[in-house]
């Protein structure tokens, strides 16, 4: 009789690592074309989508593919936002080497990746050198000051998390949407309060999808369904969001409206949709 794995190539280390060893078919075939989005989604030729799908590559255990699709881009690329970006993945999926790039990157005083680089040190839990991203954090860019503060918590200071609560209700949109963004993952139940205050105060549609969808990540159970129903919102960053909250927090009742956005008519909304499933299918 032949097994899962046999049947299944692409599902195979995921069998083998036993995330579940009798998965019915239907996660199986499920599971199969959330990663064909993925490998699609890694080919698309839209650079910040593609490493999103790169992230979901290699929490389905394909970091290998994922070397081989983005070596060669960052032996070329230029731009240091970009090259952030490269260097996150490819550290999240085994390589070494590109994490040197972050610490250099806020070195210089002349690159525009400064706050992709705090980003990317948070989001890869790998802070580096201390001293250059508590200096980031000291000048004066509210989102770049958030995202040092990000990085700088994760490994291990809690104080400066105050400083992104500072900026929760900042009049600039786009400072107190990354600040809840931020504070969803690193925040806690006290933080509730406020996160609820700003959701039924906030004008801006994303924002307030923000404020949701790190309520829903803190545990709050009437923001969860809120979540679920911004799958189907008319604006696609919304769904992007909220199929990439699903994924964090989500079990099994939500995969049939996942699997709707797999046909997303925006590439992102998809690849978001598509990581969340994997990451659903591996819980116990």
């Amino acid at each position: 009789m032949r097994t899962a794995a046999a049947l299944f190539p692409v599902l195979g280390a995921w069998v083998v690592m036993g995330c579940r060893s009798l998965a019915p078919a239907a996660d199986l075939a499920l599971r199969v074309e959330a990663v064909e989005v993925l490998r699609s989604g890694l080919k698309c030729g839209e650079f910040w989508p593609s490493m999103h799908a790169a992230e979901g590559m290699t929490r389905a255990g394909l970091a290998q593919d994922v070397k081989t699709a983005l070596l060669p881009q960052w032996a070329t690329e230029t731009d240091d936002q970009r090259r952030c970006g490269l260097a996150r993945e490819l550290v999240r999926a085994g390589a070494d080497e590109p994490s040197r790039v972050f610490v250099d990157i806020l070195r210089d005083p002349e690159s525009n990746g400064h706050t992709h680089a705090c980003e990317s040190l948070f989001k890869i839990g790998r802070i580096g050198d201390r001293k250059e991203v508590f200096q980031a954090m000291l000048r004066g860019d509210p989102v770049l000051e958030i995202m040092a503060a990000a990085a700088l918590v994760l490994d291990g200071d809690p104080r400066p998390l105050a400083r992104v609560r500072a900026h929760v209700s900042h009049p600039d949109v786009r400072v107190r949407r990354t600040a809840v963004w931020v504070l969803g993952q690193l925040g806690n139940r006290r933080d509730l309060p406020a996160l609820r205050a700003l959701a039924a105060a906030e004008s801006d549609r994303l924002a307030r999808a923000f404020c949701w969808n790190a309520l829903a990540l803190l545990g709050d159970e009437e923001a969860r369904p809120i979540v679920v129903t911004d799958l189907r919102d008319p604006d696609h960053t919304v769904r992007t969001y909220a199929a990439q909250g699903v994924g964090e927090w989500g079990g099994a009742e939500h995969l049939p409206l996942l699997r709707e956005v797999l046909r997303d008519p925006h590439v992102d909304a998809r690849i978001r949709a598509a990581e969340a499933i994997v990451r659903i299918l591996k819980r116990p």
